[in-house]
């Protein structure tokens, strides 16, 4: 559990170097933003 939370939380970071990708970009961080808050729900 806590390795899915670190990854969840390296991954809500993650953007493209350049803005070529902005709308996966934002997708991308949604997913792993409710991803991260799910598991630390779970973790209490």
């Amino acid at each position: 559990m806590i390795k899915a939370l670190q990854q969840a939380d390296d991954f809500r970071k993650y953007k493209h170097t350049d803005n070529k990708h902005i709308s996966f970009d934002r997708e991308q961080k949604a997913y792993w933003e409710d991803m991260y808050k799910k598991l630390k729900q779970l973790k209490k």
